[in-house]
């Protein structure tokens, strides 16, 4: 047993064992005071917030004064509506989960991931859980030396067999021989789990999908940024051969950089095509740098062996268009700047950000309005609707919304061309990602709101200058 997946691993063992009855929902918690109880209610109207005692709902409702004069928060009043509302894609969130054998949903519409690797033997830390190694809890001393990327600390990443640690009919080859055979080209899969396993040549028993969303969600978002052209049928065709490149701007990154070789799978996506993918994030510079400064001479790493900082690549066969990636990690600094840019690499041709928290985090800000300012179509997935939504407001007050006094910054800042470009207004789809990581997350204790990895995409900056078609 692992002993920080514990508590997984006796979960997986009960239901082995067919006990019934069993349920690892989270201990609700009040929405209001915030105190654990298990006989809390959802609330009447919207069936999306719990609470323990109607005087905690009544409170929760009206709007509260903050502290020190910082404003008025909102109650649950303006937020039921919408709350109801977003109810209603619960059943579509658990139809993508239920496409698959191994779904199991508890009472608060939750799936437990870790307790299906558990399961499988697949839950822990270390090199012998391949791309499912967890970050570890702790040393004795409440301590870890661990970080994203560790995985590129070693002098060589896993093949399939050793990443996936699946029987080989659950894994999605990238070599292929008469056992593992290559997918058909064109792709030819809807926008659906269960269509792109066919394609793939994958059963619906393998778990690959907690894993390839975060691919699949790039493709999405690609996708919906018109960046993903119409492929002939034939090879030969001379559309189908002529050579294209793409790239793209990571921003974010975090635990992906210890399974990098799962975005390979984007070479089958776009055929003929060389795509550079550049991963920003404190996590990729902190690993790039201490790659290089304590490489080992006798047994180098990944990193301390990289050329550009280039620290994967792949190329499909020519059977299936022969599209190329390239993984760098970005060592200018832990955060991406319009600097970037300016100074240092060329325009992209996409700005990504995966579970992004655009409106949490400040350090989106500039993304935001550089994408705007010099045409860069960018698109961002987020856990839950709500946030989509308030992305929307920030980016809107971020750009075409700014006061008329910030023209001289913005020009300034961006030039003329840029400042107008900032003054224009975008439509700003959003979706639920049909490539969403299978499975609702908990939104809080308090929360029966559908949440996601990957769950919901929106277009920040649309694709107006070079659409594909």
């Amino acid at each position: 047993m692992v002993v920080h997946f514990q508590e997984e691993y006796e979960h997986a063992a009960a239901l082995k064992e067919g006990k019934e009855g069993l349920d690892f929902s989270e201990i609700p918690e009040c929405g209001h005071c915030h105190n654990e109880d298990p006989k809390c209610l959802l609330c009447g109207a919207c069936r999306a917030i719990l609470y323990c005692s109607a005087d905690c709902a009544k409170s929760n409702w009206a709007d509260k004064q903050l502290e020190q004069d910082a404003g008025i928060a909102p109650g649950h009043r303006i937020m039921c509506h919408q709350n109801k509302d977003q109810m209603e894609k619960v059943a579509e969130f658990q139809a993508i989960l239920k496409q698959f054998p191994w779904a199991r949903l508890e009472n608060d519409g939750t799936f437990r991931s870790k307790v299906l690797l558990a399961s499988r033997g697949l839950l822990g830390t270390g090199k012998e859980f391949g791309y499912w190694s967890e970050e570890p809890c702790c040393d004795e001393h409440g301590l870890t030396a661990w970080e994203w990327g560790i995985s590129l600390m070693q002098s060589d990443l896993p093949d399939e067999k050793a990443g996936w640690k699946l029987p080989d009919e659950e894994i999605p080859w990238l070599t292929f021989n008469e056992e593992h055979k290559p997918p058909a080209y064109p792709p030819t899969f809807e926008d659906n789990w269960k269509s792109y396993y066919e394609w793939r040549g994958l059963p619906l028993s393998s778990p690959a999908a907690l894993l390839l969303h975060w691919p699949l969600t790039v493709y999405s978002l690609l996708k919906q940024l018109k960046l993903v052209p119409k492929l002939p049928t034939d090879l030969s065709d001379s559309v189908a051969t002529s050579r294209r490149s793409l790239l793209i701007h990571y921003l974010g990154v975090e635990e992906e950089l210890d399974y990098l070789p799962v975005f390979s799978e984007l070479a089958f996506l776009f055929p003929n095509t060389d795509i550079e993918l550049i991963f920003f994030g404190e996590p990729a510079y902190t690993i790039l740098h201490s790659g290089k400064k304590f490489s080992n001479n006798d047994n180098p790493s990944i990193i301390s062996k990289s050329k550009d900082d280039i620290v994967h690549t792949y190329t499909a066969p020519e059977s299936l268009g022969g599209g190329s990636i390239r993984l760098l990690l970005w060592g200018g600094g832990p955060k991406w700047t319009p600097d970037v840019l300016r100074f240092g690499a060329p325009f992209p041709d996409a700005i990504v950000g995966l579970n992004a928290g655009l409106a949490a985090y400040v350090e989106w800000q500039s993304a935001i309005v550089a994408s705007r300012a010099f045409g860069i179509p960018f698109a961002v997935t987020e856990f839950m609707e709500a946030s989509v939504a308030l992305d929307k407001v920030l980016v809107n007050g971020l750009t075409a919304d700014l006061p008329d006094d910030a023209n001289e910054w913005m020009k300034e800042t961006y030039g003329e061309e840029g400042a107008g470009n900032l003054r224009l207004k975008h439509g700003m789809p959003s979706t639920m990602n049909p490539f969403m990581r299978p499975g609702q997350k908990t939104g809080g204790a308090w929360s029966r709101l559908p949440a996601a990895i990957n769950g919901f995409t929106l277009v920040v900056m649309p694709n107006v200058r070079n659409p594909v078609e």
